[in-house]
């Protein structure tokens, strides 16, 4: 393969060899560049229908905005995703790059309290003094435990 890939393959495989070549840049080593490219290829695949270069910003907000609705991802899978993304655009020099407040949805990417709303439905009131305790719902068939009597 040289400077000017002729084939599809060649090509695709090129392009990730450069994307890998800036996360390298921005201080991630291996193994962790290889997540990276994975978080990259989950955004990509979000679009199986356009490419990255058509993309916009309402795009990536809301591919990030449903991505911290997932529940079990953790704060620095979601930091990761979202360089992994402002990676990707800027190696296809997508013009509004700087578009996206990169840094607000790195720094919106922490665990919720226990009473946040989104969680809030995992836990139930238990004991007089009104404190809440997580509810496993696995066992359950889909319905809280019963409460004691």
């Amino acid at each position: 393969m040289g400077n000017n890939p002729s084939t599809f393959e060649d090509k695709v495989r090129s392009f990730w060899h450069r994307y890998v070549q800036r996360v390298n840049e921005s201080d991630v080593k291996p193994p962790f560049d290889r997540w990276m490219v994975r978080r990259a290829e989950e955004y990509i695949a979000a679009f199986p229908d356009r490419r990255l270069g058509v993309q916009t910003p309402a795009d990536v907000e809301r591919y990030l905005s449903d991505l911290g609705k997932r529940t079990g991802l953790k704060d620095w899978q979601f930091r990761q995703s979202v360089d992994a993304i402002r990676i990707l655009s800027d190696l296809v020099g997508v013009s509004w790059l700087d578009a996206v407040d990169w840094n607000a949805w790195r720094a919106s990417a922490r665990p919720l309290e226990w009473d946040h709303p989104i969680v809030a439905r995992d836990y139930a009131p238990v004991g007089d003094d009104g404190g809440s305790a997580p509810i496993s719902r696995m066992g359950y068939g889909g319905s809280p435990p019963a409460t004691p009597a």
